[in-house]
Order: structure tokens, then sequence, then C-alpha cells
């Protein structure tokens, strides 16, 4: 509190002698003596009594200045608080305008960075493959024709094997699954899919074969490595073949994997399983897919439900 009023004290003071035509004290020194300067030479150049003269005139109006001094002074001290506290709103005010304009100034800049960033990441994106998995379609009404290896009859050679070909099995119709495989980037060569996971445990020992294209019958190619890749194109959608059922006894399940000569592994299923799915285009995976895989072998049943996952909601269940 002492300090407070020694400020406003001062504060007084100053403005008084502003009042009174002295700025500052320098300006009320360099009067003084100017003052007594003047006197010296007007003592030097017209004697005694001229210099009286002015000396009486000079304190005459130190005298008034004295005079309207002191209720200047005391008007000042009253209004002192006031003024400290309206130039220090006014402080406060400009210190904030500042702030404001160097933190508008630091989110322009933000704002900048943030343009260049997503500017550069959409052109790392556009020049990456971006594999995303879809939700299952049903297909019904399907024919899947199996095929087997043998030894070509017409050939006459003792010393080495015949070599083989394909030939007919049989005709199988079936219900299947399919996935779409979406590219949102650049285009994408020697993309596969595979089932990088499925629990329980295929019985057959299918732990990780790679999906063949949506209508790859084993007709269609000489051997299973030929359908092992694809390419993709930007904003290009291809359909993968996953899990199918025989339509008549027994229900048999099929799953398309070049892990099979034949292109497609027969398996024994029946109840619940998860299938852990995941596309792969180089050092470009899409993020893995679960989805729930149910199989009434008794009935004929066969359903493929995408499960949740950090980005998806639940889908409606599908069945065929």
């Amino acid at each position: 509190m002492r300090a407070y009023w020694y400020r406003a004290l001062r504060r007084a003071f100053s403005d008084t002698l502003s009042f009174l035509g002295f700025p500052n004290r320098a300006r009320l020194v360099v009067s003084l003596v100017l003052f007594g300067v003047a006197l010296v030479v007007t003592w030097i150049l017209s004697g005694t009594q001229q210099m009286n003269e002015e000396l009486r005139s000079g304190l005459a109006v130190v005298a008034a200045v004295g005079v309207l001094f002191v209720p200047t002074f005391l008007w000042n001290l009253l209004a002192a608080p006031v003024r400290m506290e309206r130039e220090a709103h006014a402080e406060a005010d400009r210190i904030a305008k500042d702030q404001l304009q160097r933190i508008s100034a630091v989110e322009s800049s933000l704002a900048t960075v943030r343009g260049e960033f997503a500017e550069y990441r959409n052109k790392v994106e556009a020049a990456t493959p971006a594999l995303a998995l879809g939700d299952p379609i049903p297909v019904r009404d399907q024919i899947l024709e199996r095929t087997h290896l043998v030894d070509d009859p017409s050939w006459s050679s003792a010393v080495s094997r015949p070599p083989q070909r394909r030939v007919p099995r049989e005709n199988v119709g079936i219900f299947l699954w399919r996935i779409p495989v979406q590219n949102s980037g650049a285009n994408a060569d020697g993309v596969s899919v595979e089932i990088v996971k499925v629990t329980p445990d295929l019985p057959s020992g299918l732990a990780n074969p790679t999906l063949h294209l949506a209508g790859d019958n084993p007709q269609d190619h000489l051997g299973y490595s030929v359908s092992r890749s694809f390419s993709l194109p930007h904003n290009a959608t291809r359909q993968i073949d996953v899990i199918a059922m025989q339509t008549s006894q027994p229900h048999k399940c099929f799953i398309w994997s070049v892990a099979s000569p034949d292109a497609v592994e027969e398996v024994s299923l029946n109840g619940s399983y998860k299938f852990t799915i995941r596309a792969f285009a180089g050092n470009a995976p899409s993020e893995p897919r679960d989805y729930q895989v149910d199989v009434d072998a008794a009935n004929g049943n066969l359903t493929m439900t995408p499960l949740p996952t950090r980005h998806q909601e639940d889908s409606p269940t599908q069945s065929a």
C-alpha cells in the first residue's frame, strides 16, 4: 500500500509540473538556471537596481506558480488512482492485443504447416497403393469345375516321367462368399490376398493360403501359381472368392487357395470360425479385417459376417 501511494504522489507531482508548463524535471531545472543567468547578466549590464527589479518580477512569477501548485497538486493527487488504473487497463489491453496478434500469427503459421503436410501426405498416398477389404458378398448358383492332374497317356518315353495335364474331375453346385478389394491409392502390382489367421485352426492345416481372384476356376489356368497375384489400378475394385459350400449332399466346404495344386481346397468345417484376411501389395498392406464364418454342415448353411474393427461399426449379418 505504501508503494502504491508513493507512486500516486510521484504521478500527481509529475502531472502538476506538466500542467504548470514543466513537463519534466529537466525543464524546471533549466528554467531556474536560465533565470539565475539572466539575473547575473542584468547585474553586469544594468547594475544592482535593475537586477533587483528583475528578481522581484521573477519571485512574483514563482509565487504565482506556488499558489497554483498546491491546489493543482491536491487535485492531481485525488485523480492519480483513477488515471493509474485507467492506464493499467490500457496497458493490459495493449499487451492482450499484442498477445492475440502473436497467437494469430502462430495459428496462421500452423495452418500453413498443416496445409503443406496434408499436401505432402496426399502426394505420398497418391504414390502408394492403398488397399482396403470390404464387406462379404454372397453369390448363389455357381458351378465349381473341379479338375485334377494326371499323367499324359500319350507319353511313350520310358526314360523320363510323363508330363501331367489337367483333366475334369467333377462339377459341383455351390454358393460362395466373396470380399471386395479396393485400391484408393496408386496403381498396385503383385497384389495378393491372404487368410493370415483362422480361429480355431482349419483341420486341413491351411493356416495361411493366398486366395484366388473371383471366378478363378482351376481350368482357367495351367497351374495354381498363375493366379498367385494380380494388378489393381487406382480406384479399381476386384472381388476375391473366399469360401463356398456345396449345395447338394454332402455339404462340403471349399476355400480358394494357391496352397493346393487344384487351386481350391476341400475342408471339413462345422461351427463358428474367425477369418482374419489381409491384402498385400509390396510394402503397402491393407488393414487386416476379421470375418465370422458360421458353418452348418448338416443343413447346408454358410454365413460370413464382418466383425467390428477400430474404424468400422458392426455390419448387418449377411447369409446365403
